[in-house]
């Protein structure tokens, strides 16, 4: 599938760079970025992220990351004192590589997350309704091949999880989709 373009209100790049092509082995995920994120994310786009609600009432957001991302994290100083911290027992998400938790962000590994170009990965913020999950009736390996209905309905619901891309107009009469409740953010990734 190609990879989603995003307005220029809609990525972040790490470190220094300001695109893919600046981004070098010093532009990676810190505990600072994650920081600065939450902001850019809340107060420099025309359309905000919406935060989704944590398990205690609290706003957050999902952070998609890949391993790589997850590495550069455990690296910062600041990332790793938090938790630390936090839990210095054997719970430590660090020792887990496990369930993060930083400045209104949940940060999850995910393996599959885009390489832009080479040495270049996106990471991704993903706010309430970002990620449409239909999974509407149990899959099950279909064994009834004589009821075509009971086929069809096997069929659709294989094919039923999908990433809503979640895009609104920039105005009233702009044609021009903006993408809304999903942030990127390009960083060096080692190969």
């Amino acid at each position: 599938s190609t990879i989603e373009t995003y307005d220029s209100e809609a990525i972040s790049y790490a470190g220094d760079a300001t695109s893919d092509a600046e981004i070098d082995a010093g532009d990676v995920l810190t505990a600072q970025l994650l920081s600065k994120l939450r902001t850019t994310i809340r107060e420099d786009r025309t359309f905000p992220v919406e935060s989704m609600t944590d398990d205690k009432g609290q706003p957050c957001f999902a952070f998609v990351t890949s391993g790589r991302g997850i590495e550069q994290l455990k690296a910062d100083e600041e990332f790793r004192q938090n938790h630390t911290r936090v839990i210095a027992n054997a719970d430590n998400p660090l020792t887990k590589r496990a369930g993060y938790y930083y400045d209104g962000f949940y940060i999850m590994e995910y393996e599959k997350t885009l390489r832009v170009s080479q040495n270049v990965g996106r990471s991704l913020i993903l706010g309430a309704d970002a990620l449409m999950m239909a999974k509407h009736k149990g899959i099950e390996y279909f064994t009834d091949p004589a009821d075509h209905a009971k086929r069809k309905v096997a069929l659709s619901v294989t094919g039923s999880g999908a990433l809503k891309a979640h895009k609104v107009a920039a105005s009233g009469t702009d044609a021009t989709m903006r993408r809304r409740n999903a942030h990127a953010v390009d960083h060096y990734v080692r190969t």
